[in-house]
């Protein structure tokens, strides 16, 4: 009777094998017309091969999966313009990464990415990034590796430890939303900060940046709306 039982668990487990198989398969196919793949929720603990294969590949969305790694491979997606990595435990980031030409959007949220190396070494060299999420990341200090990226709209640096915003963020122009929420020991922005005209939303509640501070940032830029509730008391 046991054996019976351990033989039908393990077919069981090899038909569900087969199944996950097809169903990845199948997405993979879909995304050869569309240019988009959604691999979501499927508790991958690696990177299907296939995916690798679709050098036309726009946007890979890996939502919520079991990721420790992303490996040299990422770098044959040349055409990459969105990835999407959230909720996963990422220790480990090639540095083929960072070599995507047309890469937008790169997004680590929920502190998927656990070993904060990569950003610090080698964000710099994502030239056409436009939104970055790094939430939950431990920093410590803001990689000024980010204020090169000169088409930086959206940075959300919620939750990183950062006790230090460099100088050089007055280089990010073109910055629209900042996200700076939850870095409790951050207790100063520095004059350069009051430069970035265009910013439009700045969320900077579980700061210690002094109130006066934001609010004469608010008065040099009118039009950015500041998510604080110490502006409100």
């Amino acid at each position: 009777m046991r054996l019976y039982f351990i033989l039908s668990l393990l077919l069981a487990t090899q038909v569900h094998g087969q199944e996950f198989s097809r169903e990845v398969d199948s997405l993979v196919n879909q995304a050869r017309t569309t240019k988009k793949l959604e691999l979501k929720g499927l508790y991958l603990t690696t990177i299907p091969k296939q995916v690798f294969e679709l050098k036309d590949l726009e946007e890979l969305n890996l939502f919520d999966n079991e990721l420790k790694e992303i490996p040299d491979d990422i770098g044959k997606l040349k055409e990459l313009r969105i990835l999407t990595l959230d909720w996963n435990h990422i220790e480990e980031v090639s540095d083929e990464l960072f070599d995507l030409p047309n890469l937008k959007e790169l997004s680590f949220y929920g502190g998927a990415l656990k070993n904060s190396r990569p950003i610090k070494k080698n964000i710099q060299r994502l030239k056409k990034l436009e939104s970055l999420t790094i939430d939950g990341t431990s920093l410590r200090r803001m990689p000024k590796g980010i204020t090169k990226l000169p088409n930086l709209t959206k940075l959300n640096m919620d939750g990183c430890d950062i006790v230090k915003i460099p100088r050089t963020i007055g280089d990010l122009q073109n910055l629209t939303v900042l996200f700076i929420q939850a870095n409790n020991f951050l207790k100063d922005i520095p004059d350069e900060f009051y430069s970035l005209t265009d910013l439009k939303k700045l969320y900077c509640a579980g700061t210690q940046i002094p109130v006066d501070k934001l609010k004469k940032f608010k008065l040099k830029v009118p039009d950015c709306e500041i998510s604080d509730n110490r502006l409100n008391e």
